[in-house]
């Protein structure tokens, strides 16, 4: 790296295209173990990926992006088999990264630069100058999809609940929710975990159950028919669920209710 090579961003500040690549397989894989001199950025199109750098495991998946850390051990800890695919670029900066990991799987503006910086690095007497300005576009995207992330759980959360709501006539899982609002499942539950204190698996539960336990009680529709209503193919399924976050069964929930309101009166 020369330094008249260096695309100057601010005052003391730099910033330097170095290579970019996409690797695609399909079978049994395992990323080699290297040390580089530059930041990589790795954002998964495919598949997982499972790495390691300086004692930290991450786990990557569809639409996750990684930044690895210049002069820092990085290597794969599981081997993959399938398909797996992922842009990486290598660049220099004495810019602070805006991220390690990033999950919100709002990662479309980031690929259509990576494609493009790909494409042009593969072009004959591709301009270097604008190689730079590309790949530091890409990592300013990366700014802004971190400062977006930032502002972003508040209205989110309520977006989730809504959705867990409009959903609750299905069987609901976090995928669903997640590929509702094209995010990653993980990075959903993080943040809905962060602000709420609960996890999003444990409140779509309790409002499954809630829905459940309304008609149980306020309509005349057997335990089969609660199951069916709420996507279960099997009544037993359902019947385990209850059971599971209320200690009793949905027959005996509901006989429970009906023979203390006949008592009472």
């Amino acid at each position: 790296m020369r330094k008249s090579d260096l695309l100057n961003t601010e005052k003391n500040g730099y910033f330097n295209y170095e290579k970019i690549g996409k690797f695609s397989i399909n079978g049994e894989w395992v990323h080699p173990r290297r040390t580089i001199k530059t930041f990589e950025l790795i954002v998964v199109l495919e598949g997982t990926v499972y790495l390691t750098e300086e004692g930290t495991d991450y786990v990557l998946s569809e639409n996750d992006a990684i930044i690895l850390e210049p002069d820092k051990e990085h290597f794969g800890t599981e081997v993959t088999s399938g398909k797996v695919s992922f842009y990486w670029l290598h660049f220099y900066t004495d810019r602070k990264m805006p991220f390690k990991v990033f999950r919100s799987g709002q990662m479309h503006d980031v690929k259509y630069l990576l494609r493009k910086l790909l494409h042009l690095s593969n072009t004959e007497g591709a301009d270097k100058d604008e190689c730079d300005a590309i790949t530091f576009m890409i990592f300013k995207e990366c700014e802004r999809l971190q400062n977006d992330a930032r502002k972003l759980p508040p209205s989110l959360i309520g977006l989730i609940k809504e959705t867990v709501r409009n959903e609750m006539p299905k069987r609901c899982e976090v995928g669903d929710v997640a590929k509702s609002l094209g995010y990653n499942k993980d990075y959903l539950g993080k943040i809905f975990s962060e602000y709420t204190g609960e996890s999003l698996k444990d409140y779509i539960a309790k409002k499954r159950i809630a829905y459940a336990e309304n008609l149980l009680l306020t309509t005349e529709m057997s335990v089969k028919e609660v199951a069916l209503s709420l996507g279960y193919d099997e009544e037993n399924t359902f019947i385990k669920f209850f059971a599971y976050h209320k200690g009793i069964s949905p027959r005996r929930f509901k006989n429970q209710y009906f023979n203390t309101h006949v008592n009472n009166k």
